[in-house]
C-alpha cells in the first residue's frame, strides 16, 4: 500500500534590492526583487521564511520584523549578493525566533535607537555593524535568551563632553539568558553595556560576555554639531544596577566576562571615577581572563544594597591610575591568579568604609612595581620582576622560563583550573603566581591548533580539503599510514586519503585529500568529495613528535593522547549535498544560490563550484537532479 507522501510547506524567500529592484516586482528571487523595505510591511512571515537584502544597497528606511518563527525554523533576515553589507536606518524585532544577520543599521546620527527589541525571546543578532546614533546601539527589554555574536557598535553620542549623556552601545532589562560574544563596542557617550538603567524589580540576569573588545579614545572627527575631534566619550565599559526600593527581595544578577579587553575611559574632570568595569549593588560577577589598561578605574566596586559579590581570577591589569575602588565596606571580593602590571598607581582604594575585608581572599597574585595591599599579604601573593615576564614593555605578561613565580602558589582547584590562555593548572610542582601558566618549553607537547574544512568556507555541499595545523613543527610519521582516520559515523565505513606536509608560520600543517573508496565521491576531473553523513577524524597521538613528546589530544598538558574531532556539534565535520551555507539541510536559500549558477560558465561571478557535484567542470541536470534529492531535507546530528 502507498503511503501518502509527508506534507511539507514550501517556504518563502523575499528579495529587496534598493538600487535594481522594483516594487511591482514579485519579490521572490533577485531577479524579481522589490526596491522599498516597506513593501514588506503587507508581508505576514510565517515559520522558516527568509528575507534576503542585496548587499549594496542602502535604505533610509528601518525594518521592523513582529512575526514569529520557531526553534527549528526560525523568521531570518540576511544579504544576498556581492559587495558591501545593506545598509538600514533602523531595526525592530517584536517576535521570537528571530535571525538577522550579514546588515548594517546605520542611524544617521539621528535620535532613536538603532536596534530595538521588545517581548521577543530567542532572537540572534550575528554579524552586523550599528553604527551612528545619539540614542542607544542595541535597546532591548524582555528578550529572553538573547545572542549578539560577531557584531561591531560604534559611535553612539548624546550631550556632549563636559555634559555626556546616557547613549549606550547595548542596554538591557528584564532580561534572562543574555549572551555577548566576539563584539567590538567603542565611542558611546554612557555605558558599553549596561544591565537595567531603569533600576527595574524584574532583574537582567545571566549574562555572558566573551571575547569581546570595548574601548574608547580621542575622536578623530566632529560629531554632530556638540562632540569634537580630540574629545573621549564614554563613562563604563560594564554598568549593573539593581531595583532603587525592595532591592532585598530583588533576584541577585548573575554576570560572567570571559578573555574581555577592555581600555581608554582615563579621568577627564566631568565624569568622576570613571571606570572601566562598574560592579554595583546585588550582584554576582565573575571575571575570567580580562585585560585593562589605560583608564582611572579598572574595576569599581560597590558593597551597598545587597553587595557586589567579585571574583577576579586570570586577569592583566595595567597602566590604570586605581587597579580596584572598594566602597561601602564591600565583601565578598576574590582575587585569585591576578597580574598587576606595570604603571598602575594604586593597587587598592577604599571609599566609604573598609569593613567587609575579613571576607576577601586574595592567593597567587602578582605585583609588579605595586604596592601588595594588606589583604593580599600571604606569601603565596608576591612581588615581581621583568626578569619574572616575557616583556613588560610590551606588556606580554606570559611567565619567563626563569620567573620566580614558577611553582610557588598554592593550589586552588576548583577555583581557578586553567589560565587565560586555557592551559590546565598546574603544569609544574605547582600552581604559577600570576595570570599564567608556564608550560616549560622542553617538555611541552604538541598540539593541535585548529582544523580547517573546505579551507574554512561555510559549504559543506562538497568536503573535499581538511587542513590540520599543530601549534608547533612537529614530526608526522606516515610510514604506518595511520597517522589519522576519519570515520562516517553513520556507516561506519573509514575514507581513504592521501597527506601533504608543510610549514607555515612556524607550524606543520598537514592537508588531507580523498581517495577513491568507502564513503568517498568520485568526481570526474576534480578533487574527491566525502560522501553525505556525519564524521569523525583521530589523529594517532604516537605519529605526532616533537623532541620526543607525543601529541597532547586532548590539551590536557599531558602527552599521548589521541585527537578526535567531529563529535561536538561545533566541530560542523560534515556534508550534505547542496549545503550551501552549512547549516545541515537543503532549503530555499541553497536552491536560490544553486539557480544563480545553474548553467553559467564557470567563469561567471556567481557560479560555485561547490554545486559540481559530479566534477563536470559544469551546473547542469545531472547537478540539479542531485541537489533535488536533498532539497527540504536536513541532516541528522
Amino acid at each position: 500500500m502507498l503511503e501518502p507522501l509527508e506534507a511539507r510547506r514550501v517556504l518563502a524567500s523575499y528579495y529587496v534590492d534598493s538600487v535594481g529592484g522594483n516594487d511591482g516586482n514579485l519579490g521572490n528571487s533577485p531577479n524579481e526583487a522589490w526596491q522599498s523595505l516597506n513593501h514588506l510591511f503587507g508581508i505576514q512571515l510565517t515559520a522558516g521564511d527568509q528575507v534576503f537584502l542585496r548587499r549594496g544597497s542602502v535604505w533610509d528606511e528601518s525594518l521592523t520584523v513582529d512575526d514569529p518563527g520557531t526553534a527549528a525554523e526560525p523568521i531570518v533576515v540576511t544579504s544576498f549578493g556581492e559587495g558591501a553589507a545593506p545598509i538600514i536606518q533602523g531595526l525592530s524585532v517584536y517576535a521570537d525566533n528571530v535571525v538577522i544577520e550579514e546588515i548594517v543599521v546605520d542611524r544617521g546620527k539621528n535620535s532613536g535607537d538603532a536596534v530595538r527589541i521588545r517581548n521577543a525571546h530567542d532572537v540572534i543578532l550575528r554579524n552586523m555593524e550599528v553604527r551612528n546614533g545619539i540614542s542607544d546601539g542595541i535597546d532591548g527589554t524582555d528578550v529572553d535568551r538573547l545572542l549578539i555574536d560577531g557584531l561591531t557598535i560604534h559611535h553612539f553620542l548624546a550631550g556632549s563632553f563636559t555634559n555626556q549623556q546616557d547613549a549606550h552601545g547595548v542596554v538591557f532589562s528584564e532580561t534572562q539568558g543574555l549572551t555577548i560574544r566576539n563584539t567590538e563596542i567603542h565611542h558611546v557617550s554612557g555605558d558599553s553595556f549596561q544591565a537595567d538603567p531603569n533600576r527595574d524589580p524584574a532583574t537582567t540576569t545571566d549574562i555572558v560576555i566573551e571575547q569581546c573588545h570595548f574601548w574608547t579614545s580621542p575622536l578623530t572627527e566632529d560629531f554632530n554639531d556638540f562632540w569634537f575631534a580630540g574629545e573621549r566619550p564614554g563613562e563604563n565599559a560594564i554598568d549593573t544596577k539593581v531595583a532603587s526600593t525592595n532591592w532585598e527581595t530583588a533576584e541577585r544578577m548573575q554576570i560572567t566576562l570571559r578573555d574581555v579587553v577592555a581600555h581608554g575611559w582615563v579621568r577627564d574632570g566631568f565624569i568622576a571615577n570613571k571606570a572601566v568595569f562598574n560592579m554595583k549593588e546585588k550582584v554576582e560577577a565573575v571575571f575570567d581572563g580580562v585585560t585593562v589598561f589605560d583608564s582611572e578605574i579598572a574595576f569599581r566596586l560597590r558593597g551597598t544594597r545587597g553587595n557586589a559579590n567579585v571574583t577576579l581570577k586570570n586577569a592583566v591589569i595595567y597602566d590604570v591610575e586605581k587597579a580596584i575602588r572598594a566602597e561601602d565596606n564591600l565583601s565578598n571580593l576574590k582575587v585569585f591568579n591576578t597580574t598587576f602590571g606595570d604603571q598602575i598607581l594604586q593597587t587598592l582604594q577604599f571609599a566609604g568604609g573598609s569593613g567587609g575585608v575579613d571576607s576577601w581572599d586574595w592567593r597567587n597574585n602578582a605585583f609588579f612595581q605595586a604596592t601588595i595591599p594588606s589583604v593580599a599579604a600571604s606569601s603565596d601573593n608576591r612581588v615581581a620582576t621583568a626578569g619574572d615576564f616575557v616583556s613588560v614593555s610590551t606588556n606580554d605578561y606570559h611567565l619567563s622560563d626563569t620567573s620566580t613565580l614558577l611553582d610557588v602558589g598554592v593550589d586552588l582547584t576548583g577555583q581557578v583550573a586553567i589560565d587565560r590562555d586555557g592551559t590546565p593548572r598546574s603544569q609544574g610542582d605547582g600552581y604559577d603566581i600570576g595570570a599564567f601558566e608556564r608550560v616549560p618549553s622542553s617538555t611541552a607537547a604538541p598540539r593541535v591548533e585548529s582544523v580547517s574544512i573546505n579551507k574554512g568556507a561555510f559549504q559543506r555541499s562538497i568536503v573535499d580539503a581538511i587542513d590540520v595545523t599543530f601549534d608547533s613543527v612537529v614530526t608526522v610519521d606516515e610510514s604506518q599510514n595511520d597517522v589519522l582516520q576519519i570515520r562516517n559515523t553513520g556507516t561506519n565505513e573509514f575514507a581513504a586519503y592521501e597527506l601533504s606536509q608543510s610549514v607555515e608560520s612556524n607550524k606543520t600543517v598537514i592537508s588531507i585529500q580523498f581517495l577513491a573508496g568507502p564513503t568517498v565521491d568520485t568526481r570526474s576531473g576534480a578533487t574527491k568529495s566525502l560522501a553525505d553523513g556525519n564524521y569523525q577524524m583521530i589523529i594517532n597521538a604516537s605519529r605526532i613528535e616533537i623532541a620526543g613528546m607525543t601529541l597532547d589530544g586532548n590539551a590536557d598538558g599531558v602527552a599521548g593522547d589521541d585527537y578526535v574531532f567531529g563529535d561536538e556539534i561545533g566541530d560542523r565535520f560534515f556534508r550534505f549535498s547542496g549545503d550551501s551555507d552549512g547549516d545541515r539541510d537543503v532549503d530555499v536559500q541553497d536552491y536560490g544560490q544553486f539557480a544563480q549558477s545553474f548553467l553559467q560558465p564557470p567563469t561567471s561571478k556567481t557560479y560555485d563550484t561547490s554545486f559540481d557535484f559530479d566534477g563536470g567542470n559544469d551546473i547542469d541536470g545531472r547537478d540539479l537532479a542531485m541537489l533535488e534529492a536533498n532539497f527540504l531535507k536536513k541532516l541528522p546530528n
